[in-house]
């Protein structure tokens, strides 16, 4: 969980979730970006499969998060006016999106553009 007003930046960074849920809260000014190359190219976030919590942003956080957010099994809510980098992929068993944040969807900082090459839906 991150409260307050924290500053966080990284180059280069993948999280990793066993278990338990992930909380940014408040005015956090967070710049954030997954690796542009190697195995986690493009994750910034994951979850591992059997972790069914929630993955949360609220308020008016100005993070820059740049990456894909993997919570397969759980639920991610977005609440709140944060911004968001040049690129962001969220991947969830649900998906809820409150207020006025946004998604883009520049890849150019991928060697391989987007990291998703094909989508179904499966039901």
């Amino acid at each position: 969980t991150m409260n307050g007003s924290p500053t966080v930046t990284g180059n280069g960074v993948t999280f990793y979730n066993a278990a338990g849920a992930v909380t940014f809260n408040g005015n956090s000014s967070s710049n954030l970006n997954a690796p542009s190359s190697g195995s986690y190219a493009g994750i910034l976030v994951y979850q591992a499969s059997g972790n069914s919590s929630t993955l949360t942003i609220n308020g008016s956080a100005s993070a820059q998060m740049n990456g894909a957010i993997y919570v397969p099994s759980g639920r991610i809510v977005d609440n709140g006016s944060g911004s968001v980098g040049s690129y962001s992929i969220l991947v969830a068993d649900t998906l809820t999106i409150n207020g006025s944040a946004g998604l883009k969807d520049d890849y150019s900082s991928l060697p391989g553009g987007s990291p998703i090459k094909a989508a179904i839906l499966v039901e």
